[in-house]
């Protein structure tokens, strides 16, 4: 099978995040956020699926959503879709496009459909998905294709803790996997996010004394994991932060927000996971130099394996969204378990 990839970022930081594909007559791309996409590479597309609403894997939708066929269909879940509408009026305030290149550009971003995890959809004769959660983000997911040529998961950016009771409605291992796309940001390295928690969660007493600059749906991993290690009754993240509009949606994911103890909104949702559901936040405006960027919810080594290991049907995984520039220390680091990257262009799979 042949696979068309797209980057986005500086050489010194360039990763994948966008991939083309045809099957069964069909073209697929899934994401759609490399910085050098054009109305060629988008023009042919017959189904376009979102995985999450970070902005390296749409943003090119803001400059070529108009360049998509008409019959072009477009998913993703529909948190992603809320979020993303934000962003997306936000940035075409910016853009300066016009009043009628606007209403076009918005028209055809309102026609995009939404899928629930787990139910398996029907696209064409012979071409089915289903969503599943991936655990990057409020309403990411992996995209399960299959066809009569290939079953491909395509994870997007995800994150996977093994043997946690709390992952394993993920992704059952029943799934019959031919190819796996797989989230590569963190495949150097491991444990990264447990050792950040307990080296700021040991240097207090009391919970409420930590403080993390992160995105609330990693606020969410922080409550869980610093419950772990500090068997705490009161499960709080103080999350300084703006969140604006991001608060209802944040509301109709399950999670009751705080605002200097004022209850901003209380939406007592089933969640999948059971976990702490209280994010704290204080007045301090979001500013992009009290972020602890570090910190990110991304797969590490040891649960890849496990996870491309756990299906029977001993699929063949490629890496992406891995920074370019190391490519040689991936390559070494692949080879013990077969694993493959994906580089920027054409590739044969």
């Amino acid at each position: 099978m042949k696979l068309q990839t797209f980057g986005i970022g500086k050489d010194s930081e360039r990763k994948i995040t966008t991939y083309k594909f045809e099957t069964c007559g069909k073209v697929i791309m899934l994401d759609c956020g490399g910085d050098r996409l054009t109305s060629s590479d988008v023009s042919d597309v017959d189904y376009l699926f979102i995985s999450h609403e970070h902005l390296d894997h749409w943003q090119g939708l803001i400059r070529l959503i108009t360049h998509f066929k008409n019959d072009c269909l477009i998913y993703t879940t529909q948190t992603t879709k809320k979020i993303i509408a934000e962003i997306f009026r936000e940035k075409l305030t910016y853009e300066k496009f016009g009043a009628q290149k606007t209403n076009e550009i918005l028209n055809r971003f309102n026609q995009i459909q939404t899928l629930y995890f787990f139910n398996e959809q029907k696209l064409d004769n012979d071409l089915k998905v289903t969503l599943y959660p991936s655990g990057h983000t409020f309403g990411s997911s992996m995209i399960y294709l299959v066809s009569p040529d290939v079953k491909l998961l395509y994870t997007g950016d995800m994150d996977y803790v093994s043997g946690k009771d709390y992952r394993t409605y993920y992704c059952p291992d029943s799934l019959e996997v031919d190819i796996i796309i797989m989230d590569g940001t963190n495949f150097l390295g491991n444990d990264f996010k447990t050792q950040f928690i307990n080296k700021k969660a040991g240097a207090v007493k009391h919970i409420n004394e930590i403080k993390f600059h992160v995105r609330p749906e990693k606020a969410v991993f922080l409550a869980q994991k610093l419950s772990e290690i500090k068997c705490l009754d009161e499960h709080v993240i103080i999350y300084e932060n703006d969140l604006n509009w991001y608060l209802r949606i944040i509301s109709e994911q399950g999670y009751n927000a705080y605002a200097l103890n004022k209850i901003v909104l209380a939406n007592h949702f089933m969640a999948p996971m059971d976990i702490p559901k209280t994010i704290r936040l204080s007045s301090r405006k979001f500013s992009e130099h009290n972020v602890d960027w570090s910190f990110g919810l991304h797969i590490s080594k040891d649960d890849t394996v496990n996870f491309a290991h756990q299906f029977k049907s001993f699929p063949k995984v490629y890496f992406g969204h891995y920074c370019l520039k190391n490519y040689d220390d991936y390559l070494t680091s692949c080879k013990p378990y077969d694993f493959k990257l994906l580089g920027e262009g054409g590739n044969e799979l």
